[in-house]
């Protein structure tokens, strides 16, 4: 089951943001080396930006979580080494796109020893919730 996440207002200002600092360069041309130059940070930045927007997103297969958050992160979580999950409002850096988020404690992947986090933001949350315990009933569900 695939959710993607849900987009808050301060990934939306982010956009907008990115649109309003383009108006400059278009109102003064691209004659200037100063714009040219400020473009050519400007558009991987777009490209990040629209990357993380519509390839931002959780797959509970069917032995464990699949998270993508655009070309960053590419993560799969077994079930079991899920320890805990939490809903949270933390505004750290994450791969949730909204502030409405879970946070997720998991056994340290890739050989790596103690614990790992994350945070993610589900669109339909509490339904993400339910089918996540309905795969990993032994997962610990902690209060805010």
């Amino acid at each position: 089951m695939k959710y993607h996440s849900k987009i808050g207002i301060i990934w939306i200002l982010s956009i907008a943001l990115m649109i309003w600092l383009h108006f400059p360069l278009v109102e003064h041309g691209f004659s200037n080396t100063a714009n040219i130059i400020a473009l050519l940070v400007l558009i991987p930045c777009d490209l990040l930006i629209f990357d993380l927007t519509f390839r931002t997103y959780y797959v509970l297969e069917k032995d464990y979580l699949f998270i993508r958050c655009g070309i960053m992160t590419h993560l799969k979580i077994p079930y079991q080494d899920i320890r805990t999950l939490k809903e949270t409002y933390n505004p750290l850096a994450s791969s949730g796109l909204s502030l409405d988020r879970i946070d997720l404690v998991f056994k340290a992947q890739n050989g790596g020893n103690g614990e790992d986090e994350i945070l993610i933001s589900p669109v339909r949350k509490k339904e993400f919730i339910q089918q996540l315990l309905l795969k990993a009933n032994h997962i610990q569900v902690l209060n805010k």
